[in-house]
């Protein structure tokens, strides 16, 4: 079984790398919502009343896009380094499965 249990100045420099990437992350997901209340990447209804999808709007789309993809990579990394930062948190093994002593080793 592996086990990680930060002590000290490693726990410290951890955790305050969780509130970094945490930041960045919610930092991420406020910039796709400010992006996506711009004219030019409202949904489709929009689109169909204003009828324009051009240039600006399809550039829009993709920069929103790509502030989702961020805030979802940074919050993943987030949640991943705060599950070893939480006590009694357990690595999984190969296949997902926790390892365990075997029933011939009691």
């Amino acid at each position: 079984m592996t086990t990680l249990i930060a002590q000290g100045p490693v726990d410290v420099n951890v955790r305050g790398l969780l509130d970094r990437l945490q930041a960045r992350a919610d930092n991420a997901y406020c910039d796709y919502i400010g992006l996506c209340r711009r004219d030019e990447c409202l949904g489709w209804e929009a689109k169909v009343e204003k009828q324009i999808f051009g240039e600006a709007e399809l550039k829009a789309h993709k920069d929103a896009a790509e502030k989702l993809g961020r805030h979802r990579a940074l919050q993943e990394a987030a949640n991943l380094l705060h599950e070893l930062l939480t006590p009694n948190a357990q690595l999984q093994g190969p296949g997902g499965s926790l390892p365990g002593p075997a029933a011939s080793d009691s």
